[in-house]
C-alpha cells in the first residue's frame, strides 16, 4: 500500500509542475508589468529626472573622470584624470628603476614604491566612483543662499567668521 501512495504523490507532482512553472513565470513577468501600469496611471505628480547615478557610476568605473564630466564637474574630472595619470606614470618609473637596480635592497625599495603607487591609484579610482555617485544623487539639489559663511571684521576682533541661516 505504501509504494502506491508514493507513486500517486509523484504523479501529482509531475501533473502540477507545469502549473507551478506558469505561476512562477506570471509572478516574474506579469507582476512588474502590472506595477508599471499602476505607476504610469497614478503617479504623474513627480517628474522623473533624466540624470542617473547608475550611469555616472558606470562611466567613472570604465574611465576615471567620465562620471564627473557626466555630472558637469569638469574641474574634478581633470583632477581625477591628472591624478590617475600621474600615479600610473610614477608606478611605471619606479618599475623601471626596480628593473635597473643593482642591489637587492634598491630593487625591493623601488618595487615597494611601485606597489604603493598602484594602491594609491586604486584608492583614487574608488573615490572617483563614490564622488560620481554622490554628485549624481545631488545633481538636482537646490543650493540657495539659505546658508552663508562670510568673513567678519569688527574693531574688537582680529579676524572672525559669521555663520548665517535663513529659513
Amino acid at each position: 500500500m505504501r509504494p502506491k501512495a508514493k507513486r500517486n504523490n509523484k504523479e501529482a507532482r509531475q501533473r502540477y509542475r507545469p502549473v507551478a512553472f506558469y505561476l512562477i513565470l506570471a509572478f516574474i513577468v506579469v507582476k512588474p508589468l502590472a506595477a508599471q501600469e499602476i505607476r504610469e496611471d497614478t503617479l504623474h505628480v513627480a517628474e522623473v529626472s533624466e540624470h542617473s547615478s547608475r550611469t555616472a557610476v558606470i562611466r567613472s568605473s570604465l574611465l576615471p573622470g567620465w562620471g564627473q564630466l557626466y555630472n558637469g564637474q569638469k574641474f574634478k574630472a581633470a583632477l581625477v584624470v591628472a591624478g590617475e595619470l600621474g600615479l600610473a606614470a610614477a608606478a611605471v618609473v619606479q618599475n623601471q628603476r626596480a628593473v635597473r637596480a643593482t642591489s637587492a635592497y634598491e630593487r625591493d625599495f623601488y618595487r615597494d614604491d611601485r606597489s604603493r603607487f598602484i594602491w594609491y591609484a586604486a584608492a583614487l579610482w574608488l573615490i572617483n566612483i563614490m564622488d560620481a555617485y554622490v554628485d549624481a544623487q545631488l545633481y538636482d539639489f537646490d543650493v540657495g543662499g539659505d546658508l552663508s559663511l562670510e568673513p567678519v571684521s569688527r574693531p574688537d576682533m582680529i579676524a572672525g567668521l559669521r555663520l548665517g541661516f535663513r529659513f
